[in-house]
């Protein structure tokens, strides 16, 4: 965690306040994370809505959509996008663990948003595991 900090801390230097915006943003775990490190928030898209009312009490602005629905060009452009990508697939507790189509169409639809807003940073939780269960 230590080198996480030294490397964000860098950014709070920088005279622009860099903005972030999060997919898949559940509660907002990580851009509680991003917050507190000085990055400023602009939006979240969870398609959950329970969830993404907890996260508009908590962080801000949260569109409830299904990301699959979604077009990246109605989006504010960030310097910062995180996506919390579905894991239900990849769960130790799933005894059918997998790759679904879900899945497939979900990275492709965070790859759309990537291509379409153009952030300086990307950040993807469960990247590790989903290829390693690609590799067999």
């Amino acid at each position: 965690m230590g080198s996480i900090n030294k490397g964000l801390a860098g950014f709070t230097q920088m005279s622009k306040t860099i903005s972030f915006a999060s997919l898949f943003s559940g509660i907002g775990g990580a851009d509680l994370g991003l917050r507190s490190a000085g990055l400023e928030h602009a939006w979240g898209l969870e398609y959950d809505a329970p969830l993404a009312e907890l996260y508009t009490n908590n962080i801000g602005r949260c569109f409830v959509q299904n990301i699959l629905d979604a077009n990246p060009i109605k989006f504010d452009k960030v310097d910062w996008l995180h996506a919390s990508t579905v894991c239900k697939a990849f769960s130790p507790a799933n005894a059918n663990k997998g790759e679904r189509q879900l899945d497939l169409d979900c990275a492709q639809k965070t790859a759309d948003f990537i291509k379409v807003l153009e952030p300086r940073w990307v950040s993807i939780e469960n990247v590790e595991v989903a290829l390693s269960l690609r590799a067999g």
